[in-house]
C-alpha cells in the first residue's frame, strides 16, 4: 500500500515556505543581473554572503527564481539563497532585486530573515537547472547535509490546515511545502505528484522545498487488500496537533475528529466504533525507517492513559474461520520498548458486551524495540455468529499504537469463547523465573527491599523484582503480584502493569551482606543473582540526554561500576555526590552503561559517607 505521513505540529514554528516560479528554454537570458556572470568583482556577491558569518549584509543584482506567499529563492551565478520576507509580496520569478537585511542559520542553512528589505531593480527570465532526481535514500542523505539544491521527486501531497507536506515512499522524512495558497491546496491535496523545486534546508525529519513545477499524477487511491471483510488504514484526512485539551493544544481524541474513519471491505456497511482515551496521531508513523513493513503512514491510533480501548463494532461475517492482521508499535522515550503481547490485548465479541478470552497473536518479524511490525491472529468463532466486534486494549499508558487493520477469511485457529473466564493460577517465584517471559503469572511473597521504581518479593523458593513506579509498598508487607514478566540485566522481573494486592503488613530483618571488593565484583559479573551485598567507592552523578539521573560508584580494583538504581528519596542521594561512600543493598544483575561500561545494578537499602 502507498506510504505516507504527516509531521507533528510541535515544530511548526520552523516552517516559512511556499510556491511559485517559472522556467524557460535554453535560449532565454537574464536581463539586468541575476543568473548571468556579469557581476562587478568589487561588489559583495551572494557567494560571499554564504561564506560569511551571519549578520547584516547587502547584495545587489540577484535574481528571483522561485517564490511563495512569504518568501523567495534568489540566485547569482552558482549561488542560491532563501529569503523569508515574512509577509505578502508582489515579486515573481525573473525579478532582479537588491537585498539588505540580517542573515542567520535557519533549518541548517544560511538565509535572509524577516525584515529584509527587498528592492526590485529590474526584470529578466529564469532558466532553472536540470533537477536532480531524488528518492528516499537521497532525501535521507540530504537531511544530514542540506544545501541549496534544485531537485525533483514523486510523492503524495497532504494538507492539514495551513500546513502542506509531501510523503516520499520509503522514508520518514517529510518534504515540507508551506504558504502555498488555497488554489494549490485544493488542486493537489491527497494527490500523487511529481514535483521539481528548490530544496533549502532540513530540520529533524523535515526537508523544505519551494516548488517550481508540479505534475499532477492523479488522486491518491488506497489499495484495498483482496478478500477484505474489514480494512482501514485510518487515513481519510491527516490529524493535526491543534485541538484544545484544557490549556494546551493536543492531538484529537477519536471522538473529536473523523479523519481516521475510512473503513472498506465486504462487511463494513454497519460498522461503528467505540473508544476510551484514544487519539488519532501522525507522529511515529508506520512507514519508512520506523517500520518493518510497508505501512500506510499518516494517521495511526494511539492508546493513551490506561484503562483504554478501541473497538470496531458490527462487522458482518459469514465464515467461522478468520484472520486478523494489524500494524503494531510499542514506543516510549527512555524505555526498552520491548513489545509485550500480554500487555496489549485483542478480544472479539458478537454483541460488543460479552468478550472472548485474550486471543494470541504473533509478529512477522523479531522485535525491533520500537519498530512497527505486522501482527497476525488466526482464530475461529462459534457457528451461527454473523456479527463481530474487535477490541484492542493497552494495559500500559501511552506506549502502544496500531495501524492498517485487516480482517479476512482464514484457516481458523484458536476458538473465541465469548464470556470465557481467565484465571491465573499461583506459581512459586522459582517457577516464574524458570518460565518464559511475556506471560501472565501470579505469586505471593514478602517485600524485602524497595527503591523508587520497584521492590523485591521473596518466597521460600526465590526472589524477584517488581518494576512499578509509584508503588507505595513497604518492606515487610506480604502481597500477591499478578502480571507480565520481562527480563532486564539478565534477571526476570514483573512489569509496570502488574496488579498488587496487600495481604498483611510486617517486618523483615536484612541478612548479613556479602562484601564485594573489585575482584569479587568481577566474579559476581560472571554469575549474577539477586543477593544482599556491600561495596565502597567514590560516587559521582550526572544527567543523560533525557534528564535521567545516574549515580555511579567507582570501586577500587575493577572497571565495573556500582550503579545505584532509582534511590528512594529518603536516602538523600545528592548529599553523597563526589564523596566516598559505603553502599549496602541488593545486587540486581549486570547491565551496560551509556559509555559501554559494565555496571552492577544496586537497590540501595542504606548508604553512608566514609
Amino acid at each position: 500500500m502507498k506510504k505516507f505521513l504527516l509531521r507533528s505540529l510541535l515544530i511548526t514554528a520552523t516552517m516559512f515556505f511556499a510556491f511559485g516560479a517559472t522556467s524557460c528554454s535554453d535560449d532565454d537570458e537574464i536581463q539586468n543581473g541575476g543568473n548571468g556572470d556579469n557581476t562587478d568583482p568589487s561588489k559583495i556577491t551572494l557567494a560571499d554572503i554564504l561564506k560569511a558569518e551571519p549578520g547584516q549584509h547587502e547584495v545587489e543584482g540577484v535574481t528571483v527564481v522561485a517564490t511563495n506567499e512569504q518568501g523567495l529563492i534568489v540566485t547569482e551565478g552558482e549561488a542560491s539563497m532563501y529569503v523569508f520576507v515574512g509577509e505578502a509580496h508582489n515579486l515573481v520569478a525573473g525579478d532582479v532585486v537588491t537585498l539588505s537585511g540580517e542573515t542567520s542559520l535557519y533549518n541548517n542553512l544560511l538565509q535572509f530573515g524577516k525584515g529584509t528589505v527587498v528592492t526590485k531593480t529590474g526584470t529578466g527570465k529564469v532558466k532553472n537547472p536540470t533537477p536532480t532526481a531524488m528518492e528516499a535514500a537521497d532525501l535521507a542523505d540530504y537531511a544530514k547535509a542540506p544545501s541549496y539544491k534544485y531537485a525533483s521527486f514523486k510523492g503524495m501531497v497532504m494538507v492539514a490546515g495551513q500546513y502542506i507536506n509531501m510523503q516520499i515512499d520509503g522514508t520518514n522524512y517529510l518534504v515540507s511545502i508551506d504558504y502555498m495558497g488555497e488554489e494549490f491546496k485544493t488542486k493537489y491535496n491527497m494527490h500523487d505528484v511529481e514535483l521539481s523545486g528548490w530544496l533549502y534546508g532540513s530540520f529533524k525529519s523535515f526537508i523544505y522545498v519551494l516548488p517550481v513545477e508540479v505534475k499532477d499524477l492523479g488522486e491518491h487511491k488506497d489499495e484495498v487488500p483482496a478478500g477484505a471483510i474489514y480494512f482501514s488504514n485510518f487515513d481519510k484526512s491527516p490529524a493535526t496537533q491543534d485541538y484544545q485539551h484544557g490549556n494546551r493544544k493536543e492531538w484529537p481524541w477519536l471522538t473529536d475528529f473523523d479523519g481516521w474513519v475510512n473503513h472498506k471491505g465486504s462487511g463494513v456497511e454497519k460498522v461503528t466504533y467505540d473508544s476510551k482515551n484514544m487519539y488519532a496521531r501522525t507522529n511515529q508513523s508506520s512507514n519508512g525507517e520506523l517500520s518493518y513493513y510497508d505501512g500506510s503512514g499518516m494517521n495511526n491510533i494511539f492508546f493513551s492513559t490506561a484503562p483504554n480501548y478501541f473497538i470496531i463494532k458490527d462487522i458482518a461475517v459469514n465464515t467461522q474461520n478468520l484472520k486478523l492482521t494489524f500494524g503494531a508499535q510499542r514506543y516510549a522515550q527512555g524505555a526498552s520498548n520491548e513489545f509485550l503481547k500480554s500487555d496489549f490485548v485483542v478480544r472479539v465479541s458478537q454483541d460488543g458486551e460479552t468478550w472472548s478470552q485474550s486471543l494470541k497473536y504473533d509478529f512477522d518479524k523479531e522485535d525491533g524495540f520500537g519498530q512497527w511490525r505486522v501482527a497476525t491472529l488466526n482464530f475461529s468463532i462459534p457457528a451461527g455468529v454473523k456479527n463481530l466486534c474487535i477490541k484492542f486494549e493497552a494495559k500500559m499508558s501511552s506506549v502502544n499504537r496500531i495501524d492498517d487493520v485487516l480482517l479476512i477469511e482464514g484457516e481458523g485457529g484458536q476458538m473465541a469463547e465469548f464470556g470465557a473466564q481467565e484465571i491465573v493460577e499461583k506459581s512459586t517465584i522459582a517457577e516464574v523465573i524458570a518460565a518464559p517471559v511475556d506471560n501472565i503469572y501470579k505469586i505471593e511473597g514478602q517485600i524485602i527491599g524497595t527503591h523508587d521504581k520497584g521492590f523485591l518479593v521473596k518466597d521460600e523458593t526465590g526472589v524477584i523484582l517488581v518494576f512499578k513506579k509509584k508503588h507505595g509498598q513497604k518492606v515487610g508487607s506480604t502481597i500477591t503480584v499478578e502480571g507480565v514478566t520481562t527480563e532486564y540485566a539478565g534477571m526476570k522481573q514483573f512489569g509496570e502493569t502488574s496488579t498488587i494486592t496487600l495481604i498483611g503488613e510486617g517486618t523483615y530483618t536484612q541478612p548479613q551482606p556479602e562484601v564485594l571488593d573489585g575482584k569479587k565484583m568481577e566474579e559476581y559479573a560472571k554469575n549474577p543473582t539477586i543477593k544482599y551485598i556491600q561495596y565502597e567507592g567514590l560516587m559521582t552523578s550526572f544527567q543523560d540526554e533525557i534528564y535521567q539521573l545516574h549515580n555511579n560508584v567507582a570501586v577500587d580494583g575493577t572497571d565495573i561500576i556500582g550503579a545505584i538504581m532509582f534511590p528512594a528519596k529518603e536516602l538523600n542521594i545528592k548529599d553523597y555526590d563526589n564523596k566516598k561512600i559505603r553502599v549496602t543493598g541488593y545486587a540486581l544483575g549486570m547491565s551496560t552503561s551509556a559509555d559501554k561500561k559494565q555496571q552492577l545494578n544496586t537497590m540501595v537499602i542504606s548508604i553512608e559517607a566514609l
